[in-house]
């Protein structure tokens, strides 16, 4: 399992999930989005997560908006610092740039990063454009 901190806009989660994803197909591993960033308040806006509009091969981590469940909360955050980060790898991106040490990333590590070059998944190109079809969001006329 990778499991990748979505952070930024549409382009960034673009990019982000592109990368974890051609991992995972690398890895023969799941993908799970953690989403500690975005809520489900209100309409979607520059600061939404947008992915799960689309056809991304993902499962998502979801955390309610107040309580001992929030991303806020000590115990979240406890468990995200001293259980999920000793058990899992951690791979943080250093700079921006194409890094050849992202394609060594083994299972069950946990990424965080923009991972802005098409380097990493460039070889998926073509199942990656399948899963970013927009057309559920076209009607017929258009």
């Amino acid at each position: 399992m990778l499991i990748l901190l979505a952070v930024g806009g549409l382009g960034n989660q673009l990019f982000e999930y592109s990368t974890a994803r051609a991992a995972a197909v690398r890895l023969g591993t799941d993908l799970v989005i953690d989403l500690r960033y975005f809520t489900d308040e209100g309409p979607r806006g520059f600061n939404s997560f947008w992915l799960d509009l689309l056809g991304v091969q993902a499962k998502y981590r979801r955390y309610p908006n107040s309580g001992i469940f929030s991303p806020q909360s000590l115990l979240v955050k406890i468990y995200q610092r001293f259980v999920e980060e000793r058990l899992l790898r951690v791979y943080q991106q250093r700079e921006m740039g194409f890094d050849p040490k992202v394609n060594e990333i083994k299972d069950w590590t946990f990424l965080r990063g923009n991972f802005q070059s098409y380097r990493y998944f460039e070889h998926l190109r073509k199942e990656l454009l399948s899963e970013f079809s927009i057309g559920q969001f076209i009607d017929e006329p258009a």
